[in-house]
């Protein structure tokens, strides 16, 4: 499953093998071959960094594995990889 670095816990890395076989009977063109090009592109264009909108303060940036929220861009954020 993508987000390798999210899945540090044997229950979340259970849960993805299982959510890779419900994908798998739903979608046959999602195989491991497709799954290994995915992880590719996660390992090379990720941005921890999401741009989030928000009506009160104009939004901001927040990173999805350790919830910090910043105002201005981070130094990290590409709009290559966003």
């Amino acid at each position: 499953m993508c987000y390798d670095v999210v899945l540090h816990s044997p229950q979340l890395r259970g849960k993805a093998r299982l959510l890779l076989e419900r994908v798998a009977c739903l979608c046959a063109q999602m195989d491991t071959h497709w799954w290994e090009r995915v992880r590719e592109a996660q390992a090379t264009k990720t941005n921890l960094w999401e741009r989030h909108e928000s009506g009160q303060d104009g939004g901001g940036f927040l990173h999805f594995l350790t919830g910090e929220y910043v105002k201005d861009t981070p130094e990290v954020f590409s709009l290559d990889a966003a």
